[in-house]
């Protein structure tokens, strides 16, 4: 078997951690991390220690393969201008659909890389309900024909998506057939934390609630979002 080495967006969150650890468990591949640190986020430091954290129980877990996981590479995000193509690609997409403002970052930097960078997106997500459609087996496929899908494949082209096909449920049931649960639940996701917690108010934390990981957060903070309230409700309406 072809050993490969794989660049992934590593970012300590829980998609981008599976994506780790599938290729440590289902592969001999090597695996380089890329991180873009973003001065301007309150969660960089809750990210890099779970990362740090992370790869100490992956030496635990599998004795050796931790000389596969090459140490991330980490670079400023604002470090260096957006090109303009990169730029109006964004506006255009952005202008219809809500993805994130950190792509246009994201994406010059995967395409100073020259080679396909792979990013954890997962099913069912709002990013996959915008780009799902143009994506067949973890690669951008599609011929750009309107202005939208224009700006969209070149806002991607330099990514791959492999883990696009799986959900939450899906990742959570994958980790426990293959024994790396316990890295899963080290892992960050709060854009906002609040003495090293999730802050339970962020966007990434609202998706935790409503994905069924709520058990993430503390209970008082878990119980601020409207999530909680209605599951609550809704098992009293079952009983």
């Amino acid at each position: 078997m072809t050993q490969l080495t794989r660049h992934v967006l590593w970012t300590g969150g829980f998609d981008s951690t599976f994506r780790v650890c599938q290729i440590l468990a289902t592969s001999k591949d090597t695996l380089q991390p890329h991180y873009l640190v973003d001065e301007t986020r309150q969660s960089t430091g809750e990210e890099i220690r779970a990362m740090s954290a992370i790869r100490t129980t992956v030496e635990e877990l599998w004795s050796g393969a931790s000389c596969r996981l090459l140490p991330t590479k980490y670079t400023s995000a604002r470090g260096n201008p957006i090109p303009n193509d990169i730029r109006q690609a964004f506006n255009t997409v952005y202008s219809q659909k809500d993805i994130g403002t950190q792509y246009p970052w994201l994406t010059r930097y995967a395409r100073s890389l020259g080679l396909p960078l792979e990013l954890g997106i997962q099913g069912g997500g709002r990013l996959e309900k915008t780009l799902g459609p143009y994506v067949w087996d973890g690669e951008l496929a599609g011929s750009g024909d309107t202005e939208f899908e224009e700006a969209l494949l070149k806002l991607f082209e330099p990514f791959r998506f492999p883990i696009m096909d799986l959900s939450k449920t899906d990742m959570i049931r994958i980790a426990d057939e293959q024994g790396f649960r316990p890295i899963m639940e080290q892992t960050w996701f709060c854009h906002q934390p609040k003495t090293g917690k999730p802050c339970g108010r962020c966007a990434p934390c609202k998706y935790a609630i409503e994905q069924g990981m709520g058990w993430r957060i503390p209970f008082l903070r878990r119980i601020q979002h409207r999530s909680f309230w209605e599951g609550l409700s809704g098992k009293h309406r079952a009983s």
